[in-house]
């Protein structure tokens, strides 16, 4: 009986600890051996996480600093868009931010990006005429979709990033809950897939998705896309916060976790 009363003890001490620092606070005990994404977004770890090259085949990094690390569910997201585009826009190359630290956690400049399921995706960009232009990531964009970079006048690609949003929401292998970005560029993805015809079920879809986030910056420099907690093992101590969008399967590894259930994990 002490021995069972201390163990709830030293396991409420542990919660209550993680819960002030602000790291783990829905896992419970981390057990030897353990993958997958731990925790929130914003207050969640990395286990076991995979790697991505700072180059890929039809990706590339544009910050040289290894906060390349996610779930299989994310870094597979990756690689399979970025193929999709480049089948649809021959020789593109998808322009990749940061994903996760090795071992997850915090990381500056980021509110989330702690468990492994978000990244930061660039615009594709256009001169006045309608060229691309490569390699200017986190260029700034008002709701008109005209940007400045130096000195230089650009406009947002609707055309490309519609298909990189397209591309993202009809991914059949892992779930997107959000794609942050301003509310002036989510109007302008919506219009252009309108009026050229897109699949409407995707466009539907995306006005869900696509969203400007209230407790951090309008995301008018680049796309931060979000999944859900994976199914299975990988996504045993996963917490999703924010909807459970209508096309998602209720049973698919979406968590709502109760504090019961939390107790109980931290005393198995």
């Amino acid at each position: 009986m002490i021995f069972a009363d201390l163990k709830l003890l030293s396991v409420l001490i542990y919660l209550a600890s993680m819960l002030i620092v602000g790291c783990l606070p829905w896992a419970g005990v981390v057990n030897r051996g353990e993958t997958g994404s731990l925790g929130t977004a914003s207050r969640g770890l990395l286990l076991g996480g995979e790697h991505l090259a700072i180059r890929g085949e039809h990706f590339r990094f544009y910050r040289a600093r290894d906060r390349r690390y996610g779930i299989p569910e994310l870094t597979g997201l990756v690689q399979r868009v970025s193929e999709t585009l480049e089948r649809e826009f021959p020789g593109m190359v998808l322009l990749l931010g940061d994903l996760s630290g090795q071992g997850g956690g915090f990381i500056s400049e980021h509110h989330s990006h702690r468990s492994g399921r978000d990244v930061d995706l660039a615009f594709f960009v256009t001169s006045p005429s309608g060229k691309s232009i490569h390699g200017w990531p986190l260029t700034q964009f008002d709701r008109f979709g005209a940007g400045l970079r130096e000195e230089t006048v650009c406009r947002f690609d609707s055309e490309r990033n519609w298909m990189l949003v397209e591309a993202l929401i009809a991914d059949d292998e892992s779930r997107v809950q959000w794609i942050f970005v301003s509310y002036g560029l989510k109007a302008l993805l919506l219009e252009w897939a309108l009026n050229h015809g897109r699949d409407i079920e995707i466009i539907r879809r995306a006005a869900s998705i696509l969203h400007q986030p209230g407790d951090s910056a309008p995301h008018d420099d680049h796309f931060h896309v979000r999944i859900y907690c994976p199914s299975g093992v990988g996504g045993a101590r996963c917490k999703d916060l924010g909807p459970v969008w209508p096309w998602v399967e209720k049973g698919g590894g979406v968590n709502r976790w109760t504090p019961k259930d939390l107790l109980a994990l931290a005393l198995d």
